[in-house]
């Protein structure tokens, strides 16, 4: 899943950004991580897409393995009820 981070650069730039910012409305997350990561100006369009485009996919993938880890979770704790001898 998470983990450091590594698997979900783009996420983590982002949240690196949002972790300095003092207003978070008034920060540009997408446009500092943007401009970070590759350079030029701030709130340029093409890399600014990139970085959000690139963050909301990396989002979806994190949000189906936290899916994925909970529906694991909830059916070995259905399983553990079923087995568990009554008291």
């Amino acid at each position: 899943m998470w983990g450091d981070g590594s698997d979900f650069p783009i996420l983590s730039k982002v949240m690196d950004v949002a972790n300095r910012a003092d207003d978070l409305g008034r920060a540009g997350l997408f446009s500092e991580a943007a401009r970070q990561m590759y350079g030029g100006k701030r709130a340029s369009g093409r890399p600014m897409r990139t970085v959000r485009d690139g963050a909301l996919a990396e989002a979806r993938e994190l949000s189906a393995s936290c899916d994925a880890v909970r529906d694991d979770l909830a059916q070995r704790n259905r399983l553990t009820k079923h087995t568990r001898p009554e008291d």
